[in-house]
């Protein structure tokens, strides 16, 4: 059985230009890598929230507003209580 010419063809091209290949996991983690630390707590904070980026952007610009104060605010309070353990964690490895 010849299999060579299987997936040739401008039939089978047109099909595969249509379907989205999902990114390989090293792509997905330069990309990653690329963005910066805000980028990377925002794309984090958003998938704790089961949302994406283009769900975000598909949002009413009040609804959108909302989710952008509530995901300032946490990641505020994320940061200042890793300020306040590694204040806490210094002062103690001084102390000792």
């Amino acid at each position: 059985m010849d299999i060579s010419g299987i997936g040739s063809g401008s039939a089978a091209q047109s099909v595969c230009s249509n379907v989205s290949v999902p990114e390989s996991p090293e792509q997905a983690f330069l990309d990653f890598m690329k963005e910066s630390p805000a980028e990377r707590m925002e794309d984090m904070w958003l998938a704790s929230h089961h949302l994406t980026k283009q769900d975000l952007a598909a949002m009413s610009p009040e609804k959108r507003e909302a989710i952008e104060k509530q995901m300032a605010h946490d990641i505020k309070q994320e940061i200042e209580q890793k300020m306040k353990q590694q204040a806490s964690s210094l002062t103690d490895s001084i102390l000792s």
